[in-house]
């Protein structure tokens, strides 16, 4: 019988033959893969994969390895900012494959593109330039392919490294219509964890220690990374705590020790490779991350439910988590946050974060100082989750009890200063630069907070909160150089800013020379008719009480129900029970603003993407009643004040909003006094009052997470 001309011949022994004379002669393995040589540290293609796989991937560039100057830099990038946020490889071991570079030992092609993937947000840019990309985000969306082409073609079976390999990826967003977005991954990753059993105690296995070890710290990684994308996407915990059995991490969970001569001068001599305190202290701050994602998980099931939500303009919809409609069990919310002072009362003293004067850092006390300050960030995000659905309820009338009310409240508004406190700080020293994709989500909602604080009648109160709103808002600026949930985060806040009312946009030619700072009381034209009825929507998110022209008053007491570790001065003991407008003693003094950038461009920046009306809803309570906390335009103010009149900021050209205490700048100059008050040195020019901002249709319906794509 004749031969089928649509069946090879050898089609049966194909794969065999293949792997035998790959095998024994490596002339047939270049041939086959079309003359692509892969570093000796780098496992060899698999024998699966047919000839038209390998020349797509070599097309695509998913079989390209950096340059060694670049890849040594995105190495040193993943060990000082990714590494220690998820410690899942056995770094030595590593590094130590690659440094050697002798083809015994050899890493998964999958795993060390997605390293190089997560390095590509933290290595300096002109390395990224120099290597040919145009831009940060180029780079990174460039890196990332490669990582998702060998995974969508199956170049990799190694479980564990396909986990691992997975998890980097994670920190991957691009549009928010992303179907493969940060939760995809999230649940590819868990699946296969559960599949190999990473949930489960690895002390009951045969596995040897050191595997036991990073097995435990994988799961760890796993279980973190979970719970932050649960507190900053909204999107469902995937992790059940009853279903995991894996010990909380200790030190001995960690290798302690400088690593080889060789390995350290591959990476740039690192200073944290090669003192074993520095990484005694990186490792401290993961276990304890550990143990306050435990404090999220218990947050989130006490305040938020599952429901499922409507995405974008389609009728598509996403499960979300959103406050429950009844009011939470006051015993609950006690005991959340008796869990969370408990946690901030037992950190480490090495591993506190404390405001730092501007100076030259050394490397590791870069490294120290910004995951530091990323800890507390996330506890008081933790908080703030916790306490929110107290001050901005679903329910018309809530029957919140007064006092836990007074409580979340203060703490709700403590966790935004302090958020934007410590995030000027590492933006004086120049470490914004550093910040995961964590650093957009924890600004939003002290931004949030910081813009109804702006529609106060007290001035006072609204510079402040105007001056907080804008160095959150050059933060913001400054990541969207790296992360696309930036940009969108961005225009979400020019939005909010027009249907505020909030006038910042460049005033007319007309000159108006005035003797101090002042608003206009004009009345606002607002994107929303007025509420009928703004009492049971405003939240009281009132600040300690200033006199005067005094931009900060005396310590107002507020009564907490957690006991705080002992006094100290400022926040620095985590207690909410002073509530200072000071915060932190530098918690005004900024340094110079650049005077390049005005507010009105930062928000034209912002017009290319659309901001649907769930978004501005979900960010300011996280269910459907909030749009109108912004359009307050009948005499109540956010402190719940009857005389606010919806005041109209008069405050002209806005190039630099200056420091309080002095800075020069840009545009109108405000010069401090010493005792906080302030006066205006120079004329500026405001926009009339019938002149409003370009607005832009807020319609549609979407949740602002699942818009936004952000994620811890």
């Amino acid at each position: 019988m004749a031969p089928n001309p649509a069946v090879p011949a050898t089609m049966p022994l194909h794969h065999v033959t293949s792997q035998i004379q790959q095998l024994l002669d490596p002339s047939f393995a270049n041939a086959r893969s079309g003359g692509i040589i892969l570093p000796d540290y780098i496992r060899g293609l698999p024998p699966r994969l047919q000839k038209e796989d390998i020349d797509y991937l070599a097309m695509k560039g998913a079989l390209t390895v950096p340059d060694v100057g670049l890849r040594n830099e995105l190495l040193k990038a993943y060990i000082h900012y990714v590494h220690t946020y998820m410690p899942l490889l056995d770094l030595e071991d590593f590094l130590q494959t690659i440094a050697q570079n002798d083809g015994i030992r050899r890493m998964s092609l999958l795993l060390f593109q997605a390293v190089m993937f997560a390095g590509t947000a933290f290595v300096d840019l002109k390395h990224l330039q120099a290597a040919g990309y145009s831009s940060r985000k180029a780079a990174r969306k460039s890196f990332f392919q490669r990582a998702r082409l060998l995974y969508d073609f199956d170049y990799e079976v190694d479980r564990i490294s396909l986990v691992q390999s997975l998890l980097l990826m994670t920190y991957w967003y691009e549009t928010p219509d992303d179907q493969k977005d940060t939760w995809h991954w999230m649940g590819v990753s868990l699946s296969l964890a559960h599949t190999i059993g990473l949930h489960r105690d690895p002390g009951n296995s045969r596995m040897d220690v050191r595997r036991q070890r990073m097995w435990k710290r994988i799961w760890w990684s796993t279980y973190t990374r979970d719970r932050l994308i649960a507190l900053g996407m909204r999107r469902p915990m995937r992790v059940k705590d009853d279903d995991c059995d894996v010990p909380m991490l200790t030190l001995d969970d960690f290798e302690f020790h400088p690593f080889s001569p060789e390995i350290v001068s591959m990476v740039g001599n690192s200073e944290v490779l090669q003192n074993v305190s520095h990484q005694k202290e990186l490792a401290l701050m993961f276990i304890e991350k550990a143990k306050l994602c435990l404090c999220v998980s218990h947050v989130l099931s006490a305040q938020y439910s599952v429901l499922s939500h409507k995405f974008g303009g389609t009728m598509e919809t996403t499960m979300m988590l959103v406050p429950k409609k009844s009011a939470a069990e006051t015993f609950e919310v006690r005991r959340c946050d008796q869990e969370l002072e408990d946690w901030l009362a037992h950190l480490p003293s090495e591993i506190q974060y404390a405001p730092m004067a501007p100076a030259k850092l050394t490397e590791a006390q870069e490294v120290l100082h910004s995951h530091r300050a990323l800890l507390k960030m996330v506890y008081l995000t933790t908080s703030s989750a916790l306490h929110r659905p107290q001050v901005l309820p679903a329910m018309p009338f809530p029957s919140t009890d007064a006092e836990l009310q007074d409580i979340s409240r203060n703490k709700v508004r403590f966790a935004a200063v302090e958020i934007t406190n410590i995030a000027q700080d590492l933006h004086a020293l120049d470490l914004t630069r550093y910040f995961p994709t964590t650093g957009v989500t924890v600004l939003l909602p002290a931004v949030i907070i910081h813009l109804l604080d702006i529609k106060s009648s007290d001035p006072n109160v609204r510079m402040v909160s105007l001056q907080r709103f804008y160095q959150c808002m050059r933060i913001l600026q400054r990541l969207r150089e790296i992360y696309a949930s930036a940009d969108f985060a961005t225009s979400f806040l020019e939005a909010a800013i027009r249907k505020a009312g909030i006038q910042l946009t460049v005033a007319p030619q007309d000159v108006q020379s005035r003797n101090n700072c002042t608003f206009d009381s004009v009345r606002l034209n607002t994107l929303t008719p007025p509420p009928d009825s703004l009492a049971q929507k405003i939240p009281d998110l009132t600040y300690p009480k200033t006199s005067g022209t005094r931009l900060a008053g005396e310590a107002a007491e507020a009564s907490g129900f957690a006991s705080t570790p002992p006094p100290s001065d400022g926040s620095e003991n985590g207690s909410t029970n002073n509530i200072n407008p000071h915060y932190h003693q530098d918690a005004f003094a900024i340094p110079n603003l650049d005077s390049d950038l005005s507010i009105s461009e930062l928000m034209d920046l912002a017009n290319d993407a659309e901001v649907t009306q769930n978004d501005f809803d979900a960010l300011i309570n996280f269910d459907d009643t909030g749009a109108e906390l912004f359009a307050a335009d009948d005499g109540l103010d956010l402190n719940g004040n009857p005389k606010g009149q919806g005041y109209g900021f008069n405050i002209g050209t806005m190039d630099n909003v200056p420091d309080l205490f002095g800075t020069e700048s840009k545009g109108v100059g405000l010069t401090g006094l010493g005792n906080g008050q302030l006066h205006e040195d120079r004329t500026s020019t405001t926009l009339g009052a019938n002149e409003a901002p370009r607005a832009t249709e807020l319609d549609g319906i979407a949740d602002l997470e699942a818009e936004l794509g952000l994620n811890l």
